[in-house]
């Protein structure tokens, strides 16, 4: 299960940020300064923007290395922190979009989890301070957090980060970190990421072959059930191709004498509504392994078998929903 427990792994990172307040979470203040939804959307693509490797230095001589992505079909931006001030333990930010507000939670080594929402967008939009809106596993506001950032602009390989601690009715600035990109990292722009790709000549085309015990029987059971479609095959070499409907991506089916399971990639596709292509799919007599599973905010996972009990999955994202 090695591709469902890395998305898993990757987006449960994500699971509290679509939340709202729930059992256990404490609310703060409602009423906050008028973020326009224009500003917010805006604000939004200068995070996104930031996508790629970054060095930061703080004012009292420690450093962090971050890396930004942007993940869950555009709808977030995780940043993944490993600040000297910490040995040997990681930090995780997320920021999206909720409607019209745009929205930060920090995943952070105090163990609890603040959740801000960008109160001011100011300096043409290069200058966002978010504030404390509630969080998880904190009993009460007084319980020490991270309760504000003011995030700077500079340029593109350029911003920097200031937060505030919030103890027992305390609110104490911290150093500001200024962070730089590093060198060749990977930026957002699509002109940057195909110049990147030409260095090794991708041409947008993913091929995946699953061994199998049977070329015929699986080769059935990928055209009537998950609706592929025939290649070509080559019958002395026992394998064939299908074509998936995902653009460009194939799925090529190779006999094999000794056929081991339950290791190796595990291809996971997109569909628009999850219930309805597993109820479709179970009508047909495929076998699921156990309930779909559910981040809130984020997607939907269920988890599938073929003739030979390779596993695949489907995923529905939640992202785009309000």
């Amino acid at each position: 299960m090695s591709i469902a427990a890395n998305l898993l792994g990757a987006v449960v990172l994500c699971a509290a940020t679509g939340a709202g307040p729930q059992d256990g979470v404490t609310e703060a203040r409602n009423e906050f300064p008028s973020v326009t939804a224009e500003d917010a959307a805006a604000a939004y693509e200068r995070f996104k923007n930031l996508a790629g490797e970054w060095v930061g230095a703080s004012t009292k001589g420690w450093t962090d290395r971050e890396i930004i992505s942007v993940i869950a079909r555009q709808s977030a931006v995780m940043v993944i922190s490993n600040f000297e001030a910490h040995p040997g333990e990681t930090m995780a930010t997320m920021v999206h979009l909720d409607g019209d507000r745009l929205m930060l939670t920090h995943y952070c080594v105090a163990r609890n989890q603040p959740r801000l929402e960008a109160t001011s967008i100011e300096d043409d939009g290069r200058t966002i301070t978010f504030t404390f809106r509630d969080g998880t596993n904190l009993p009460s506001r007084d319980t020490g957090h991270m309760d504000k950032v003011i995030f700077r602009f500079v340029d593109d390989a350029h911003y920097s980060s200031q937060w505030t601690f919030y103890q027992d009715g305390q609110e104490s600035w911290m150093e500001e970190i200024v962070y730089e990109r590093v060198a060749d990292s990977s930026p957002s722009s699509a002109e940057g990421i195909a110049a990147s790709a030409d260095r090794i000549g991708f041409d947008g085309g993913l091929t995946c072959v699953i061994q199998v015990s049977d070329l015929s029987t699986s080769k059935v059971w990928y055209q009537e059930v998950l609706g592929f479609e025939l290649l070509f095959e080559l019958p002395d070499q026992k394998f064939c191709e299908l074509a998936s409907p995902v653009d460009r991506v194939t799925v090529g089916l190779s006999q094999v004498s000794d056929l081991k399971t339950g290791s190796g990639t595990t291809l996971t596709f997109g569909v628009d509504d999850i219930d309805v292509a597993r109820t479709l799919l179970e009508r047909r007599g495929v076998r699921f392994d156990g309930p779909t599973e559910e981040i809130p905010g984020i997607v939907k996972l269920a988890s599938l078998f073929d003739p030979d009990n390779n596993r695949l999955m489907l995923y529905e994202s939640l992202g785009d929903q309000d």
